[in-house]
Parts: structure tokens; C-alpha cells; sequence
């Protein structure tokens, strides 16, 4: 715990009580002996062969570690399912399984590390869109809500999805738009969501709209949008951060956040520190014995 800490800056661990006990259980075996006698219990190794036997090869030896990069890889693809079904509260709470299984991995080489990097940064990519969603449900259709509610929508336009997902974003961001009469922006939604090349109906109902809008390229609405200037989504606000103004970031799952939330916990990952430095997760030895 006081390692997760210092690397990835994780302050409550009671959502990650079922990985240790996970970790734990996979981590031996028992082994029957004779009759009468309680089993043996046996640590695996997961380094054997290189180990040896004996109490002096002991220093060597490295627990066998249940959690694997393709099992998690697995357990991604289950949760896209959910995403397109629009189960947002059952995905953020399957990636946020598999989020917490991360820190735990072992990898052998570099590119499975990048992988894991990737990895850990998709889940936070669907919990921050899913968490949009879950906000946008919630809003009424009065007029100040029908400007968020667009507003939310194109935020998630930007998140890290699959093109398949992110077809969806862009399809429900360019209707809002369109709606409020912000032909502009819901321009801009239609050419996106056509360079990711959607299914023929689709095309043809984001070419009406971009034509439409290509003749009115106005924007009824001021929204706290700019599509041309980089920005991330903060964590707890849900508004943009955009590019050159003061941010801070969760030393676990990397959202940003303004500066007024350090010291937070985290409202993506729920586990990490907003504002703590970190040196960084570690999922592969780099020299024998060395981290």
C-alpha cells in the first residue's frame, strides 16, 4: 500500500480490498499429504525455472501474480458491450474493475508496458464519458439545461473512444447542436462523425445536416465550447480546461482538474490523490531485482 502510494498516489484502498485478496489467494496452492495431516501450503513462483529450489535460491524467487494483461484485454471488450448498450453505470463500474487490476500486473517487455499504460488510460477515458452521460441524464429541459446538456455532449465528443463509440458521441452532439440552433458546431459534429466512416444511413443523415448548416454556419447558442482550442475535461466540474490555463492532475488515472482541487480524492478512479507527485507505475523489471 505505502508503494502504490509513492508510485501511483492511491489514498483509499477499500476499493481495492477484493484485488489483494484476489492477489493473495491466486498467489499459492494447497497440496494434500498424507492421511490425517492437514494439506501443505505452497507459494507459487512465478520465476521458477530461473529461481531453483533450496533456501538459497529463495532471494530470487518472485510470487506468481493471477492478474494478466490479456485477461483484462477480456474483460475491456465486455465493458465496450456495455457502453454500446448505454449501461453507463454498469461500465464505469466494469472499468473501474479493471482499473484497479492494473497497478497489480507483471509484464516482460516494453511493448506490454505501453500496453498497460494504454490500458489505464482507456478505462479513464470511458469512466470520464460515462460520467458525462450519467450528468447529462439528469438535466431538465428548461433553457439553461438544453445549453449544458449540448455543452456535455460535445465534451464527450473528445473523449478517447473507439471509433465505434465515438460515432455515437458525435451523433448525439450534432443533433443537440442542430436543435439549438448552433448550425456551427453541429457542422463541425456531422464532418467528424463522417471521416470516421458510419454506416450508409447514418452518412446520409449527418450529409443533411452538415449541408443545412453549411448554410447558416451560425451559432444561436454561447457555449462554453471551443472545438479549436485543445482542452480536458475536468474531473469533478465537467467543464474545459483548456490549453495554457493552470491544471493539476490524479496521480493514479491521470484526469486534470483545476488547482482548487488538491488534495481531493479523485472522482473517476476513486482511489487516487488529485495534485500528488508520483514518480509513476511500474509493471516490468527493468534490471534483474530492480523495479
Amino acid at each position: 500500500m505505502d508503494l502504490l502510494n509513492k508510485q501511483i498516489g492511491i489514498v483509499a484502498f477499500g476499493p481495492l480490498k477484493p484485488v489483494f485478496m484476489n492477489v493473495f489467494a491466486k498467489s499459492k496452492v494447497a497440496v494434500s499429504a498424507n492421511t490425517g495431516v492437514d494439506g501443505l501450503t505452497v507459494h507459487m513462483h512465478r520465476n521458477w525455472r530461473e529461481a531453483g529450489s533450496g533456501e538459497k535460491n529463495w532471494r530470487g524467487a518472485l510470487p506468481a501474480i493471477g492478474i494478466t494483461l490479456s485477461s483484462l484485454v477480456t474483460q475491456l471488450q465486455g465493458s465496450y458491450k456495455l457502453f454500446s448498450n448505454g449501461k453507463v453505470e454498469a461500465c464505469i463500474a466494469a472499468m473501474r474493475k479493471i482499473m484497479y487490476q492494473i497497478p497489480f500486473l507483471v509484464v516482460e517487455n516494453q511493448t506490454d508496458h505501453e500496453d498497460a499504460v494504454e490500458l489505464l488510460e482507456r478505462c479513464r477515458e470511458y469512466i470520464l464519458a460515462c460520467s458525462l452521460e450519467t450528468e447529462r441524464r439528469t438535466l431538465t429541459k428548461s433553457p439553461d439545461d438544453l445549453k449544458r446538456n449540448c455543452e456535455i455532449a460535445a465534451y464527450m465528443t473528445h473523449c478517447n473512444l473507439d471509433p465505434v463509440h465515438l460515432i455515437l458521441t458525435l451523433k448525439s452532439a450534432q443533433t443537440y447542436a442542430f436543435k439549438l440552433k448552433n448550425f456551427n458546431d453541429a457542422g463541425s459534429f456531422a464532418r467528424r462523425l463522417l471521416d470516421l466512416g458510419p454506416k450508409p444511413e447514418q452518412a446520409a443523415k449527418s450529409r443533411k445536416i452538415m449541408q443545412a448548416c453549411d448554410k447558416d454556419p451560425s451559432n444561436a447558442q454561447k457555449l462554453d465550447y471551443d472545438s479549436r482550442n485543445p482542452f480536458s475535461v475536468a474531473g469533478d466540474e465537467f467543464t474545459p480546461i483548456y490549453k495554457g490555463t493552470p491544471s493539476i492532475k490524479c496521480g493514479f488515472c491521470g484526469i486534470s482538474y483545476r488547482p482548487s482541487a488538491m488534495g481531493k480524492l479523485c472522482g473517476i478512479c476513486l482511489v487516487g490523490e488529485i495534485g500528488k507527485e508520483v514518480s509513476g507505475v511500474r509493471f516490468r523489471l527493468i534490471k534483474k531485482g530492480k523495479w
